[in-house]
């Protein structure tokens, strides 16, 4: 079973280094005042507070339920209102690449970058855990975000970096990978959201 723990600065500095090295979403993300967020991971309850600071390090999280959590967090998000997305970066993918025509996954594009993306009518736990497995590689980045105006994001369409500041702005909550792709770290807007 899996516990909440809270991070302190340490998880704000890791957070910031795994951002700066992540393409234009992850780099936007950084002008957010994560300072004034919380960040916190689930792990066991009984781990070593050392181990859990260890963010690059498997081991700690034996017999999943992370992907779970961050699911379940994903869609009670989604299912808030209308004009909330959940945006997963995808570090493999480039906008060039033919499968993705032809793919069921709801995508848009920025540069030669692919992200894929979810919103309240499509964000359900399955669906949402669905893309997680399919987007979870090494740099896993997934935002929780709402755009100011109820906008549509255009489906498979090559989007301006516009939209990504919009959603970077809304941003809830970002989710990243940790623990050697055993677990996320999750930093949320102090007071938007429930972590």
């Amino acid at each position: 079973m899996l516990k909440e723990r809270m991070l302190d600065a340490d998880g704000i500095v890791h957070l910031r280094d795994y951002l700066a090295q992540g393409g234009t979403l992850a780099k936007e993300l950084l002008a957010l005042p994560l300072e004034r967020g919380h960040i916190a991971t689930s792990v066991p309850a009984s781990a070593d507070p050392k181990a859990v600071i260890r963010y690059d390090t498997g081991g700690l999280i034996m017999g999943g339920g992370a992907i779970e959590l961050i699911a379940e967090l994903s869609a009670r998000n989604l299912d808030r209102a209308s004009g909330r997305y959940a945006v997963f970066e995808d570090r493999l993918a480039e906008a060039t690449d033919q499968w993705l025509i032809s793919s069921q996954l709801p995508y848009f594009t920025s540069r030669n970058e692919v992200y894929i993306y979810l919103t309240h009518e499509t964000g359900d736990v399955q669906a949402v855990e669905r893309v997680i497995r399919y987007a979870y590689t090494f740099r896993y980045l997934q935002i929780l975000s709402h755009l100011p105006k109820v906008e549509r994001i255009p489906l498979g369409q090559s989007v301006n970096i516009d939209l990504l500041l919009a959603l970077a702005h809304g941003t809830d909550a970002i989710i990243i990978g940790a623990y050697d792709g055993e677990g996320f770290l999750v930093w949320t807007r102090d007071g938007l959201m429930d972590a």
